[in-house]
């Protein structure tokens, strides 16, 4: 060959060469994740699906997991493609070492579902059908259809449907058969406009080969995913991030999510965080244990972050004296820690909250506080409110969401606000209840700052952070159901049971020189659930020679925190039993315990004591069964039917009622000495054990309730308020429950006759509700369950007690 043609026929050779390799490495680079259209709300993806099913068969939440969504057709399907793996074969070998993804897909305005796009080649037929005929025990019907020039195929049986597309080595399937028509029209473009072309980030972000996959997720659709769960009409969600990316991380007990946020706008909810520092957010460690959603904020730069929040989140009342001069002196004197808790309740007109916010200047903010409660009182010609708790100062803001006014709409739900100094921090409620519950639940350390479960959730997942969100889930679970549509209120109320057993869940995000640093970690820690409440568990049994008698005492150690019982048995014989069912001491006494046992501090040294009455004595003993000092008490000539324990400002300052059959009531201080206007408070008429004191707007009364169903209000000399008596009309023969308010009308009790007739009433004596409840039958009886969980179970002689506390619910 001449070398002219020889020159010509290597040009070719190697254009032919250069062509066919686009061509070839076109279709050998073909990129499964180019079929998830843009449409899609999130994307998980994974190499190995049999290894990922393997690792969560190995957890402890499989399980629950599984049971979440049972009747949904994706998750029936996951179950036997499981059964599927386990024997192996072909098909568990192209799912080994192959790409497996599921998208997520908004279908309405109250429904999502997905798609599953696996690589089972042409066999995906013969497989779909059998896994329907085994959801199913019903043939599929097969069809087919033409959209935009690709077939699209159908399996109907009963009424579950499959709808599927093969492309290459791919089958992408879904129960809604438009959401295949958006893979449909991505194909016939190219595949250039897909999820990931318009979350371009996503594709850059380094990841982990030996996790169990990575989540996509487009910041945009979740907004409107989010709105789905919610009744129609709600409020806009605004945008987390533009784009957000997760690793997925299994261990037995916790499901770890962590990755990055990509934000690309002021509006996005991250941005406002722009240029903060992280730290450990120390506020939080304040949060009871029976909070429901915390919500941490944790900033270096207060006034940057402050000008970004309130630009997100406007201001939505100035209802103060001082406008925006108190908001910047407030602002000021932050710390950049900030803790929003909400707790949930059977009462929807609550708002049940608490805020902490640390402080550089803790004399300062109450300054600045006290100011603006005397001009708001000064200007209502009111008197300042406060009242003192513990030794502890509680002011009140009488003004609609004034936390709300400084820091934006997040901070609403304050109807007035009550404040206090804590160490460094203000500490905000709407109740002042709440704010007294609190002090007690420190006292008692059932904070999260001394739980050994939540702690240490925290210390390890929120080391560092600028933003977290905290869930509670046996707390919270009543809290989102409230929010959910009904759509999602049905579902989550027959899920309650898996979903209460992931108890802690957290999302948060860290600032790393303007990299968002985030993760997720939702920790099972699986709990006895039956109708909302936690069962009881047998763990420890005491047996006792004798009967019973009285209902067990739980009482705290006050040496090491732990929880004792006090028993008293038919024999007049009383027994402290520990921790593990064992009995420390029993003592022989003149009689039976009539009235409660109450324990008190007594010397206010710390040290608790048992307080409790027979006939005409009253007697103080110690842990050891020993008597206190200048006990027992003879009260000569006075029997003692009722002793109730009064304790006006938690200063241990103690008073004690007593009551006599007659009606007759005492009221002692600690020398007993008798007080005016109660000795004795002559009634003359018998009396139910609805004795008892009540706070409000920092008044004192006490409530005393006689048999015929004639309610009095009595302040602290004995006299009788304005409104009272109060006629029921019903015999009073169960508890009646009161409910602080900030006012004296908004403080409101409940009471309800056998009958079925309900009252409610104020501390002014103003009926607010008369409501006849339906009666089933003549034989229908009601009556008010203000605690439904006993704290004891007796089983004849026997008491079963491991005396364990979780969520203020004790495991017996």
């Amino acid at each position: 060959m001449k070398k002219p043609e020889w020159l010509f026929v290597g040009i070719l050779l190697i254009v032919g060469a250069y062509f066919g390799y686009r061509h070839f490495s076109k279709t050998e680079g073909f990129n499964p994740l180019q079929l998830v259209p843009k449409s899609s709300v999130a994307v998980y993806e994974t190499s190995d699906l049999p290894g990922v099913f393997s690792a969560f068969k190995r957890t402890k939440y499989w399980q629950d997991i599984l049971d979440l969504s049972s009747r949904d057709i994706i998750s029936q399907m996951a179950i036997v493609i499981d059964s599927i793996l386990v024997k192996g074969g072909q098909f568990s070998s192209k799912l080994s070492s192959n790409l497996s993804i599921i998208s997520l897909h908004i279908t309405g305005n109250e429904s999502a579902s997905l798609m599953i796009y696996l690589p089972t080649g042409v066999g995906s037929r013969k497989f779909l059908e059998s896994t329907l005929e085994k959801l199913t025990t019903v043939k599929p019907v097969y069809s087919t259809r033409v959209y935009d020039g690709l077939t699209i195929h159908e399996l109907i049986a009963n009424d579950k449907l499959l709808t599927y597309l093969n492309h290459k080595d791919y089958v992408i399937i879904s129960p809604v058969g438009y959401l295949i028509e958006d893979v449909v029209r991505n194909l016939n473009q190219g595949m250039v406009d897909n999820f990931f072309s318009i979350n371009s980030e996503l594709v850059k972000v380094p990841k982990l080969n030996d996790d169990a996959g990575n989540i996509y997720i487009n910041g945009q659709q979740l907004s409107a995913y989010y709105q789905t769960l919610l009744p129609a009409l709600h409020s806009e969600v605004g945008i987390l991030a533009k784009s957000i990316f997760f690793d997925l991380n299994l261990t037995n007990q916790e499901m770890l999510l962590s990755g990055f946020l990509f934000e690309n706008s002021r509006d996005e909810f991250a941005a406002i965080f722009e240029n903060q520092e992280a730290s450990f957010p120390a506020s939080i460690k304040l949060v009871p244990d029976n909070a429901a959603m915390v919500v941490s904020i944790n900033v270096s730069d207060i006034t940057s972050w402050y000008d970004a929040w309130i630009n997100r989140f406007p201001i939505i009342t100035e209802d103060l004296q001082a406008g925006a001069v108190i908001s910047q002196a407030f602002i000021n004197n932050i710390l950049g820690d900030i803790t929003l808790t909400t707790f949930s309740s059977n009462d929807k007109t609550i708002n049940d909250k608490l805020l902490f916010i640390k402080l550089s200047d803790k004399e300062g903010m109450l300054n600045l506080l006290n100011k603006q409660a005397e001009l708001i009182a000064e200007n209502e010609g009111d008197s300042v409110y406060y009242e003192m708790y513990t030794d502890r100062r509680i002011g009140l803001i009488d003004r609609i969401d004034f936390p709300a006014s400084i820091l934006g709409s997040p901070f609403l739900g304050f109807p007035s606000t009550y404040y206090m100094l804590y160490q460094n921090y203000i500490v905000f409620s709407p109740s002042v209840d709440r704010i007294k519950r609190w002090l007690g639940d420190i006292e008692d350390d059932n904070i999260w700052g001394r739980s050994v479960r939540v702690s240490s959730f925290i210390d390890e997942n929120l080391a560092e952070t600028t933003f977290a969100l905290v869930l509670n889930n046996p707390w919270s679970w009543s809290l989102f159901y409230d929010q959910f549509n009904q759509k999602h209120q049905r579902w989550w109320q027959k899920n309650e049971t898996a979903i209460k057993q992931f108890g802690l869940a957290s999302f948060q995000f860290t600032n790393l020189d303007n990299k968002y640093y985030s993760a997720v970690n939702i920790l099972y820690q699986p709990i006895a659930i039956e109708t909302g409440f936690q069962e009881l568990e047998e763990h420890s049994l005491t047996q006792f020679s004798h009967k019973i008698s009285k209902k067990p005492k739980l009482v705290k150690n006050h040496n090491d925190g732990s929880w004792e019982i006090l028993i008293m048995d038919s024999t007049n014989q009383l027994s402290l039993l520990g921790s593990d069912g064992e009995i420390l001491w029993s003592d022989s006494l003149p009689g039976q315990i009539d009235t409660e046992i109450f324990q008190v501090d007594y010397f206010k040294n710390n040290k608790l004591q048992y307080l409790f009455a027979i006939d005409s004595v009253i007697f103080l003993i110690d842990r050891n069964g020993e008597a206190v000092a200048d006990f027992p008490r003879h009260l000569n000539n006075l029997s003692v039917a009722q002793l109730h324990l009064v304790d006006y400002d938690h200063s241990k300052n103690y008073r004690f009622l007593t009551a006599d059959d007659s009606g007759n009531i005492h009221m002692f201080n600690q020398e007993f000495t008798s007080l005016e206007g109660w000795n004795p408070l002559a009634l003359n008429s018998a009396l139910t054990d609805q004795l008892f004191h009540v706070r409000a707007r920092g008044k004192d009364r006490i409530i005393i309730a006689k048999e015929n169903g004639i309610v009095e209000l009595r302040n602290r000399r004995g006299e009788l308020q304005p409104g009272f008596p109060l006629d029921l009309q019903f015999n009073i023969d169960g508890p009646i429950h009161f409910k602080v308010g900030s006012t004296f009308k908004s403080s409101i009790f409940t009471a309800v006759a056998k009958e079925g007739l309900v009252i409610q009433f104020d501390l002014n004596g103003t009926t607010h509700l008369k409501n006849q409840i339906d009666m089933e039958g003549s034989s229908s009886a009601f009556n008010l369950i203000i605690d439904p969980v006993p704290d004891i179970i007796l089983t004849g002689d026997q008491y079963k007690c491991d005396i364990s506390i979780k969520n203020n619910i004790l495991l017996v």
